[in-house]
């Protein structure tokens, strides 16, 4: 967040900032030895279930005018 503060003008007071975020579930449903894996919701149903083992990535962007 402090790059976006950073970029984004102080000219938009009277503008609407839009921030646009995305995540996206990376399955490692086979790797036991990593230990950050976390539980993942995901479009994909894998065993009559939409939650996963795996990773997760997320990304934030600013999109201007």
């Amino acid at each position: 967040m402090r790059r976006y503060i950073a970029e984004i003008p102080s000219s938009t007071e009277s503008q609407r900032i839009l921030l646009v975020g995305d995540h996206t579930p990376w399955p490692r449903t086979e790797a036991p030895t990593l230990k950050d894996r976390t539980y993942e919701h995901g479009a994909k149903v894998i065993s009559g279930k939409p939650i996963t083992l795996g990773h997760g990535y997320s990304t934030l962007a600013w999109i201007p005018e």
